[in-house]
């Protein structure tokens, strides 16, 4: 059982949290209906998520086990046989779209065409150069929409534009730390990192930060009559990005989601951040 929990990747689960921003912003997180519907809606992501990391490993056992770490995953040790992996990702699969039908039709609709997206990144776009991190941004996006509608709230355009070039930068950051560390590993399993270089990635990510910034700023000065704190969170913002091209230059920072949770400083800032934005949406 603990081999099947682990083809789930909980320590993924974080990015899942992204459902539940509608809930945050639209300052309805004390109405107890929402908050269960937002953290059903949180489930089916986990399920939905969870069925493209067993159909990935599937598709992979072979280069994974040739990788120094991902060699220890349930399927590319042998923990658990093909058979019952290709079981396990029939029954994530259908579950999450059970579960999904059971919050509305709309929501079964995202999750659908988040199945579909993540299937043909794990079958064969993960191996084209810049469509890899444009669909991982877009699965950031599917999950906050995902958590809009579930509760019925519109996210705002800049919401979106927010969460898709965040997450973009983030992509295409892991996949610098990717490059940056292979001098430590014999070999790599990602094909599409030969396509990338690091000076490649840094002149993206002096594209992408300013854009986001700016965006950020923009948004901020849309929400000050719901959220008058939010423009105090502008400096924040702003280091934590000064802070993360240190650590991405600097250490093998970046390469594992547990990084983030890692890193003192960050971890302060986004506690001061929420605190700013939760108090801003209770006087809303």
């Amino acid at each position: 059982m603990l081999a099947f929990l682990e083809l789930l990747r909980p320590h993924q689960w974080l990015k899942n949290l992204f459902v539940l921003i509608p809930l945050v912003f639209s300052r309805k997180f004390f109405d107890p209906e929402l908050v269960f519907l937002s953290l059903s809606a949180v489930f089916v992501f986990i399920l939905a998520s969870g069925s493209v990391y067993v159909l990935n490993d599937m598709l992979d056992w072979e280069k994974d086990r040739l990788h120094p770490d991902k060699k220890n995953r349930p399927i590319a040790s042998r923990r658990i046989s093909l058979q019952s992996a290709f079981v396990f990702w029939i029954f994530l699969t259908l579950t999450s779209l059970i579960a999904a039908y059971s919050i509305s039709l709309t929501f079964l609709m995202i999750i659908l065409g988040y199945q579909m997206m993540t299937m043909g990144y794990s079958l064969f776009l993960k191996r084209v150069i810049f469509l890899d991190v444009i669909l991982i941004a877009l699965g950031f996006v599917f999950r906050v929409l995902g958590g809009g509608v579930a509760i019925g709230v519109i996210v705002s355009d800049w919401m979106i534009v927010l969460v898709f070039l965040f997450t973009l930068f983030l992509a295409i950051s892991k996949r610098r730390q990717e490059i940056k560390n292979l001098e430590k590993k014999s070999k790599s399993t990602r094909e599409v990192l030969t396509r990338y270089t690091i000076d490649l990635i840094d002149q993206l990510n002096a594209i992408i930060v300013p854009i986001v910034i700016t965006s950020y700023i923009f948004y901020t000065f849309s929400e000050r009559q719901n959220n008058p704190y939010f423009i105090a969170t502008i400096p924040l913002i702003v280091y934590s990005f000064f802070r993360y091209l240190y650590l991405l230059k600097n250490t093998p920072f970046g390469e594992s989601s547990r990084d983030y949770l890692a890193d003192l400083q960050l971890m302060l800032v986004a506690l001061v951040w929420f605190g700013l934005a939760m108090a801003g949406v209770g006087s809303g």
